[in-house]
This record gives structure tokens, C-alpha cells and sequence, in this order.
């Protein structure tokens, strides 16, 4: 009470002094800063150093820095280095970078403990950058590894936020109850963008094997375009003083990505060893006539196994599967989308009927592609060109339980592509047998998985 009695009492004098004091002065009015006038692009970079990347991290964000201020061209970036980086003073946390005039900003914001994968925090970058730096186009960058469509896309728990999704943004600060890096998942990204509420110009997956149906189809509402890779792409990622070029150069994000896509393929060419390359811009608006063109196909297919009985039928069947699967990357599951559907059509099954549907299908991607980059030095992409990739599954990996992961018979369902296509039930029906033919008899008979002979 004593210590109340007080207080009031030093600030009934101060009051009194400072009315004394000022009654003859005009009152001081604290300046507003202007708001920025809008800039044609605003660059919101989001990413992790992934446990390996940091070093190339650093490297596109003093791209960035060394190209200079544009007035034209604002970039923001949230991001944070891996846990090996956190004694570093300099890269400790979560850091906020602003390119300003002066130079490049950058500040922690949150501790290492912050967590990206949380559509919540993700939403929470875009409405702060849109706020602070306003302007005509929005793009947003992801930033790290990528591994396109997988079993660790697994769905939110929307009532607990204990998502499972290990598909990009890798964050080895933060740990599952696994021991594995917490990570972005496609619906987890598609909650943070949603959650946001700003409908994105672009949204760039600088990242590996990303560029998938299922992954376009499922942030169609949330941006107009995608610029994407479908191959693996080069651990230096792309180039940024070349984006914030071919920005500042054009208006519009169709001539931008004209400009910059050739130049990005030129750079890793010259300064990477990897052999096959792309970098595709995609047109959002076109992808909802691409779903719905292989809506037939995939019925075709399932149609097709399902009415095999005869021996020689699936094995020419399988044997063909295996000729027109172009893998995007070793090891992974994602196929070239176009040209298996080209080869079973006219190939694999020579339906006529189902080669007027890929037809159809084929047009459909072409109108979605707007511009495309590719390298292929040892002559191992397709003849006709790349499309896009495809989850591939055989009917013992769709159905197969990880430990601590729901199976893709559960996760792929959820994705608005299988929501349209049911391509889940030729999945779920492909046993797909390990089929191979020899040469002197040109007999086709099975072997098991693994054994060399596939």
C-alpha cells in the first residue's frame, strides 16, 4: 500500500512539472515512416541448412547481398542453420535476413528450437514479409533437400500439430520421437499457405525431385505459378543473382522465368558434375486439365491388369512397365509421368482407344509447361522430352508398413490428384513382377526383386 501511495504521488509532481513546463511549446509529434511504395516482386526465401547445405545456404543469400538493393526486387528470408552451426554467432537460431539499401539485415528472431515444418509459423513469414515489404508479385522460395513425394509426406494431425512429413525443409535441431529431422510435408506446406491467406505469384521448390503431379496439384489454389525441378538438383542450388535479374528485367513471371531457367541450367552446368538436369516452370491455371485428362488413363490401366489372366499377358505386361519407366533419380519412385503413359498406350498394351486418351493427355502438359530447361549428357532422357513425375508403386510397396509411418495405401488417398485420378487403384492392383527377357529365345520369364537381373 505504502509503495502504491508513492507511486501515485511521484506522478501527480511529474504531471504538474511537465504541464508547467510545456504549456507554451507546441506538442512533439513522433514521425511515421512512410510505408514503402509497392515493388513489382517481393522474394520470401524459407529454409533450412539441412545438415549439409549450410555452406550453400550462406552462398545464395551473399548471391543475393553482392547483386545489390532494387527497388524493384524485395527479398526477405527465414531461415535456419543446422545444429553443428548453432555455436556460431553469426548463424545461431532462427535468422530473418531483409535486403535493405544499406546492405543485407539480418537478425535472430527465434531460437534453434523454432519449428518450420509448422504451417502456423510458415503462414506466419508470408503475412510479415507481404506487411513489411508490399508488393505486385509474391514469390516464395523453399530452400533445402526435397525428396518429392514420398511415404514421410504423412498428413497432419490437425488437432495436435504431430505431423510425421520428412518431404523437404529438413531441420536436424528439431527431432521426431524417431530421431529423425523434422521436416515439411506437402500438407503441411499446403496448411501454411492456406493459413496465410496470400495467393502467391510463384512458389519455387529449390529443392530436389519436387516437381510431381502430386505435389502441383496439391497447392493448386495457393499460387498461379511453379518453377520446380523433377531430376535431383545441385547442392548449390539455384542462382540467385540471376532470379533477382531476370526479375528486376521483367514484369512479368512468364518473361522472368525465360530469362532466368536458361541461365540457371547454364550455371549448373558449368559447376556441378551431375548428368540430368531440369528446371520446369509450370502454369497453375493448366494443371486441373492435365488431372483430368489422365483421369481416363489411369482407369485404362487398372482396367487393363485387372482383366489379365493369361501368363504371357502380364508378363509382356510388367516387362513393358519396366522399359517405360524413366526414373527421375535412382532409387526413388518417381517416374516421368508422359512417357509412361506413351509407351503402355502404344507399347506396353497397343490400345488404340487408350492412345487417343494420351493424346489428349500429352496436349494437356504441354499448354501446362511454360518454360523448360534440360540437360541430359549421357543420352539418357526420354526421346520425346520430359514431362513431369508420378508416384510408382508396386502393389507390395503401396501396401507395406514402415515402422512409425502409416502406409501409402493410407497417405495417397489424401492427395487431391488421387482424389480425381484414383490412381491408387491401379496401385493397389500392380503387382508388377520383376519380368525379363532373354536375348537368344526372346522367352520373357519372372525373377526375383533384387537379383541383378532388373
Amino acid at each position: 500500500m505504502k509503495r502504491t501511495r508513492k507511486f501515485m504521488m511521484i506522478c501527480s509532481l511529474l504531471a504538474v512539472s511537465l504541464l508547467a513546463g510545456c504549456h507554451d511549446d507546441k506538442d512533439e509529434v513522433t514521425p511515421v515512416e512512410p510505408p514503402l511504395p509497392e515493388a513489382d516482386y517481393t522474394v520470401m526465401l524459407y529454409g533450412t541448412g539441412g545438415g549439409n547445405l549450410d555452406d550453400r545456404l550462406s552462398y545464395n543469400l551473399d548471391q543475393v547481398a553482392g547483386y545489390g538493393y532494387t527497388p524493384k526486387v524485395r527479398f526477405t528470408a527465414l531461415v535456419k542453420y543446422s545444429a553443428d552451426y548453432q555455436e556460431d554467432t553469426a548463424r545461431r537460431g532462427t535468422r530473418l535476413y531483409t535486403m535493405r539499401e544499406e546492405g543485407m539485415e539480418d537478425e535472430e528472431v527465434h531460437d534453434a528450437g523454432y519449428r518450420m515444418d509448422n504451417p502456423d509459423n510458415l503462414a506466419a513469414f508470408i503475412k510479415d514479409a507481404t506487411e513489411r515489404l508490399p508488393a505486385k508479385k509474391y514469390i516464395l522460395v523453399l530452400w533445402d533437400h526435397g525428396s518429392g513425394f514420398s511415404i514421410e509426406d504423412q498428413p497432419l494431425d490437425w488437432s495436435d500439430f504431430e505431423p510425421l512429413g520428412r518431404s523437404m525443409v529438413y531441420d536436424d535441431n528439431c527431432k521426431d520421437e524417431y530421431g529423425y529431422d523434422e521436416c515439411l510435408s506437402i500438407f503441411e506446406l499446403e496448411e501454411g499457405l492456406k493459413r496465410s491467406g496470400v495467393k502467391l505469384d510463384m512458389l519455387y521448390w529449390d529443392l530436389c525431385l519436387m516437381n510431381m503431379i502430386e505435389n502441383l496439384y496439391q497447392v493448386k489454389d495457393y499460387t498461379r505459378y511453379v518453377l520446380a525441378a523433377a531430376h535431383l538438383t545441385p547442392d548449390m542450388g539455384g542462382n540467385y543473382a540471376s532470379l533477382m535479374q531476370a526479375l528486376e528485367n521483367h514484369p512479368g513471371i512468364e518473361e522472368a522465368a525465360r530469362e532466368y531457367v536458361p541461365a540457371t541450367m547454364t550455371y549448373w552446368k558449368n559447376s556441378c558434375g551431375l548428368n540430368n538436369l531440369d528446371l520446369t516452370l509450370t502454369d497453375m491455371e493448366k494443371v486441373d486439365a492435365v488431372v483430368e485428362s489422365f483421369a481416363p488413363v489411369a482407369a485404362a490401366m487398372r482396367d487393363w491388369k485387372q482383366a489379365m489372366v493369361d501368363e504371357r499377358d502380364w508378363l509382356w505386361f510388367d516387362y513393358s512397365q519396366k522399359t517405360a519407366m524413366y526414373l527421375f533419380a535412382g532409387g526413388y519412385t518417381t517416374i516421368d509421368m508422359l512417357h509412361y503413359a506413351r509407351y503402355m498406350a502404344d507399347r506396353g498394351i497397343g490400345d488404340g482407344m487408350l492412345s487417343a486418351k494420351v493424346t489428349r493427355f500429352g496436349q494437356a502438359m504441354k499448354d501446362m509447361i511454360v518454360v523448360q530447361e534440360c540437360f541430359d549428357s549421357d543420352g539418357k532422357l526420354p526421346g520425346d522430352g520430359i514431362s513431369i513425375g508420378i508416384q510408382f508403386l508396386r502393389r507390395g510397396m503401396y501396401e507395406y508398413e514402415y515402422p512409425g509411418l502409416k502406409p501409402y495405401s493410407i497417405i495417397y488417398p489424401l492427395t487431391r490428384f488421387d482424389q480425381v485420378t484414383r490412381w491408387s487403384e491401379f496401385l493397389k492392383v500392380n503387382e508388377m513382377k520383376n519380368v525379363v527377357v532373354d536375348e537368344e529365345s526372346g522367352s520373357a520369364h519372372e525373377v526375383p526383386w533384387g537379383t541383378g537381373e532388373n
